[in-house]
């Protein structure tokens, strides 16, 4: 015999046939019958009062049995009872709404054979009526069970209670609307109670389930031997590093929304039953999931000779190759009804049970596709199932952390809940889990690119803010350290870094800052500049001087010496007058280096700092801050700026006064050496290239990559056509808008300056 987990477990469900538990409960909308009454006639439902009043003075107390003996007291059992003999019950839907109750039933006390309600009596339980803890007595040859049905009537209490080895059910037999009925169905041994009713009246048909032939079934199917079986199988698989988890399918489809232990069919709902009792006592996490396998690759028609547009035929086809598969677990539910945030959750196919156990299983979808141009025929299929997931609750962490953040992440927040929700306790098993995980995901967290898990914020700012709220300051700092490494790093991610700032050590969230610059600031340079400037008023904040900002000068360093003394290039994203005046900004805060001395690197890289792309828009940010305006680096870098305006605004601008145009045309083949002399003449304002069409895309591109003050078009008159080159004056209207705008900026930094004439 095979005793792996995946042989043996699907062997002990397979002997499980029915769910049999030991009493069952439910509400179903009927046609109301008619229900005659001697004494009372018709009876109206829903019940009226008055006539609760007449059903209860024609009825007789409700006796109990004691041994032998039948007794009446009303300590006791405190209702009335009309026996059927006085009663009919018309209508020609009421046998088929019984036998829709009566399947319900029978699926749940897990009985296979045909069953039949026998009319026993009508009780009737007026306010203050109740009946105290009993069992039923056998009334009729084959009886099993016991069937109460609520009908529609106004009442409060009167719950009925049902005990069977240790385990307990309340039946709450209230119907939600006019047309339902409640029922409720206990094997014959149970031992039961009613529970008294506070107001109104509660009136019930009471009937004995039969075996037809006789026979007796006197209590549900325990399957004590299989779930021990089961347990052992299960603690021993505990010690055993592989599988990680075990899948069973269930014999039943489901979808999404009807995934549910409580929903389940058949032996799905036996082999519940008993993976609960038996995961419970081993240690183990039980849950539903659907199992979703979907399989790509290249295909053929099946058979010879078939219509390439058959319809009938278009998905006969045979595999010849598979390219792609995935094997995903998805749409979680807990045993309680929860829904854990798992997300899709991929498995092995050595971890279903047995794992062979989807070879023969049908296609849920599928999709041909014929062969086109030099595309073969290809194909796509989905396989799709409900199953069980089984794990140790020790190797929890193991798994939710091993299928990276899509998985992990969403576990972590609904511990960092569930912990919260239970009052926080620093030393309860949720935060121990919470914290055990948020380690592992830290100590894997990606270094490389990956799609983010969350939609609201970043992965990171997500883990950040569970990492706070769990408070624990040594995950935080190992967090910011995964963090700087693994380039995900976005501005969006500063709120929750500087939120660590009074957590831990003002000292080790700078070192982190300082790494985070390290490894990101060449990429996202803006975003750094933003966290260091902002990381100044969070120490100020939390420590309340200023006096403590020099923990933030080896950030400072750092990214002075990416920014401004590093050769790699820099984001093209990047904003430079933005980061001039934020670097400025942190310096003077700062210091060391000094404001005076980061602005000497700023002005030695002109190849990186252009006077119009970043020093005059920096000048004017810094200018316009109360904060900046009148800063020793400020004022230098504004008259810095006023000096190269006035120099350059100083400089004669005119037309051009003839045809002749700059040329910067570098290829020195004949068509652009003819370009080239076009350009420089003074007397030429339009010049016709006839040529083919590669000779007129070299022109193209040669104007376009060397700008001219040209406008190009095709003239399609005769081939080969003809590009037409008119000359105008772009470089000089271009002049013209520049000195408009360096006007204005001249004027806006005199009057920061205070030089202004106005």
């Amino acid at each position: 015999m095979d005793h792996s987990p995946v042989r043996e477990l699907p062997e002990i469900l397979q002997s499980v046939s029915s769910p049999g538990r030991f009493s069952v409960f439910g509400a179903t909308e009927i046609f109301l019958p008619r229900i005659d009454v001697d004494g009372v006639g018709p009876v109206a439902l829903p019940l009226l009062p008055e006539q609760a009043d007449r059903l209860a003075a024609v009825s007789s107390p409700a006796p109990y049995g004691l041994g032998e003996r039948t007794l009446v007291d009303t300590r006791v059992r405190n209702s009335g009872q009309i026996d059927p003999s006085r009663i009919r019950i018309f209508g020609k839907h009421w046998p088929k709404d019984l036998d829709r109750i009566l399947t319900r039933v029978a699926e749940g006390l897990g009985v296979e054979d045909a069953i039949e309600a026998d009319f026993y009596k009508m009780l009737v339980y007026e306010k203050g009526g109740f009946f105290v803890d009993h069992r039923d007595t056998e009334k009729a040859p084959g009886m099993f069970a016991t069937l109460v049905i609520v009908l529609p009537s106004s009442f409060s209490g009167g719950e009925l209670v049902v005990r069977h080895k240790g385990e307990e059910t309340v039946h709450d037999l209230h119907g939600t609307d006019p047309s339902e009925v409640a029922f409720a169905a206990f094997y014959a041994d149970c031992v039961h109670e009613v529970r008294p009713v506070t107001s109104g009246c509660r009136l019930a048909l009471i009937y004995n389930l039969i075996k037809p032939g006789g026979g007796r079934n006197g209590s549900p199917p325990d399957y004590v031997r299989e779930k021990n079986r089961m347990v052992r199988l299960l603690k021993d698989w505990s010690s055993s590093p592989d599988p990680a988890k075990l899948i069973y399918p269930l014999d039943h489809a489901y979808t999404p929304a009807g995934l549910s232990l409580s929903g389940l069919k058949g032996r799905d709902a036996a082999a519940a039953k008993l993976l609960s009792a038996a995961a419970l006592e081993s240690d183990c996490d039980l849950h539903l999931a659907l199992v979703t396998i979907e399989e790509s690759g290249s295909a053929s028609h099946a058979g010879y000779g078939r219509s390439r547009w058959d319809e009938e035929d278009y998905d006969d086809y045979d595999v010849d190759e598979i390219f792609d598969r995935s094997a995903l677990l998805s749409d979680w539910q807990g045993p309680d009804g929860s829904r854990p945030s798992f997300g899709s959750m991929p498995f092995k196919e050595s971890e279903l049970c047995p794992p062979e156990c989807f070879d023969d299983l049908e296609e849920y979808e599928t999709s041909f596709q014929e062969a086109t141009g030099n595309a073969g025929a290809s194909f796509e299929r989905t396989y799709s199932s409900a199953a069980f997931v089984l794990w140790p609750k020790t190797r929890r962490v193991d798994i939710l952390s091993s299928e990276g953040l899509a998985v992990g992440l969403p576990s972590l927040s609904e511990l960092v809940v569930r912990w919260e929700r239970g009052g926080s306790s620093p030393d309860s098993h949720e935060k121990r889990e919470a914290l055990a995980l948020a380690k592992r995901l830290t100590s894997t967290w990606p270094t490389g690119w990956f799609p983010r898990i969350t939609t609201n914020r970043t992965d990171a700012s997500e883990m950040l803010s569970l990492l706070i709220r769990l408070g624990d300051a040594s995950l935080m700092e190992a967090f910011l350290g995964a963090l700087a490494s693994s380039k995900r790093y976005e501005e969006s991610d500063n709120v929750f870094i500087l939120k660590l700032f009074g957590r831990i050590p003002a000292e080790n969230v700078a070192r982190g800052i300082e790494e985070v610059i390290a490894q990101n600031a060449l990429r996202v340079p803006e975003a750094c500049n933003s966290l260091l400037s902002l990381s100044a008023d969070a120490v100020k904040k939390n420590s309340g001087t200023d006096g403590r900002l020099s923990v933030l000068s080896p950030p400072l360093r750092a990214i002075v010496r990416l920014l401004l003394d590093s050769s790699e290039p820099i984001s093209a994203e990047g904003n430079t007058a933005k980061i001039v005046s934020i670097l400025l900004e942190s310096a003077e805060r700062i210091g060391l280096p000094s404001s005076e001395e980061v602005l000497d690197r700023v002005l030695a890289r002109s190849d990186r700092y252009t006077p119009d792309q970043a020093l005059v828009p920096a000048a004017l940010l810094l200018l316009g801050s109360p904060k900046t305006k009148n800063t020793p680096s400020t004022l230098r870098l504004a008259r810095f700026c006023l000096e190269f305006l006035r120099n350059r605004t100083s400089r004669p601008l005119s037309p051009p006064s003839d045809w002749s145009r700059p040329s910067s045309i570098a290829c020195r083949c004949n068509l652009c050496l003819e370009l080239s002399r076009f350009l420089h003449s003074s007397d030429e304002p339009v010049a016709r290239f006839k040529l083919p069409g590669d000779g007129r895309t070299h022109l193209e591109h040669s104007i376009r990559t060397n700008p001219c003050d040209l406008e190009v078009k095709t003239e399609k008159v005769s081939r080969p056509y003809s590009l037409v080159c008119t000359k105008n004056q772009a470089t000089y209207d271009q002049k013209v808008q520049q000195r408009e705008s360096d006007l204005k900026n001249l004027a806006k930094i005199e009057k920061g300056l205070g030089t202004s004439p106005d």
